[in-house]
């Protein structure tokens, strides 16, 4: 073989390497809009003026001075601060851009829905779509299976009270279900053969990893109704040997 031909596959095999250690370092769990939107105390417009370094509590983030441009919630200046987490998976901040903010807490983390407004047209869609006078919640989610194990069969309800309702999930299994009425949701999923349940990488809920026989729930999850909030859900679902 020749030596440019090694050091090409070289170089090839050290790229890989390293873009599969970035991705697997950077796997995380962005929250959906409703649910990013709901957990926020503001939710804003505005251009980045100035980002510089500073210490809280002896830790090293970002300070962001934003020049607001629309709330879409909660109350926030003309011009607001917002300190990010410094890391390899954090938001990308540049100087003269306009952003979506999230601000679900003191310091946002990596994995906050924070991002440039222009790729955020989604998140402005269903924000405006929102109205105060007739909140909604959300829960919705995806039945993954294991091994290419076929999930026929499998129903899906939601309870609240004496009431029970059936959800429809397209062919990849995902769900949605809506309702503007407050109070107490139950999540009910019904297999007709024995599997293990385990949650999935992105799921806002983690239930327990528990062997179920044919034909019994797997999740009867209680969620409390949120104003304009939601609750994403994941199953992995595997073949299992009866106890």
């Amino acid at each position: 073989m020749q030596k440019s031909q090694l050091s090409k596959i070289l170089v090839f095999a050290i790229l890989t390497f390293f873009s599969f250690m970035t991705i697997y370092a950077c796997q995380g769990s962005i929250p959906p809009v409703c649910e990013a939107f709901g957990q926020s105390k503001n939710v804003f417009a505005g251009k980045l003026i100035k980002v510089e370094k500073i210490e809280v509590d002896g830790w090293n983030v970002l300070n962001a001075e934003f020049e607001v441009s629309k709330t879409y919630k909660g109350k926030v200046n003309t011009t607001h601060f917002i300190k990010f987490s410094i890391s390899d998976c954090g938001i990308i901040l540049v100087e003269g851009k306009n952003y979506l903010v999230y601000e679900d807490r003191e310091i946002l983390w990596a994995y906050n829905r924070t991002s440039v407004l222009e790729y955020s047209k989604d998140d402005i869609e269903y924000i405006e779509s929102l109205s105060q006078e007739k909140p909604q919640y959300v829960i919705s989610g995806q039945l993954q299976s294991y091994s290419d194990l076929k999930l026929d069969g499998i129903k899906i309800f939601v309870e609240e009270n004496e009431n029970k309702y059936e959800i429809n999930f397209d062919k990849e299994f995902n769900f949605n279900f809506k309702t503007t009425k407050p109070g107490k949701y139950k999540l009910v999923i019904i297999i007709p053969f024995t599997a293990e349940v385990s949650p999935g990488n992105y799921s806002t809920f983690y239930p327990p990893k528990i062997n179920y026989s044919f034909e019994e729930t797997i999740s009867k999850t209680e969620f409390e109704y949120k104003p304009n909030n939601c609750v994403y859900v994941e199953y992995l679902i595997s073949e299992s040997e009866p106890k």
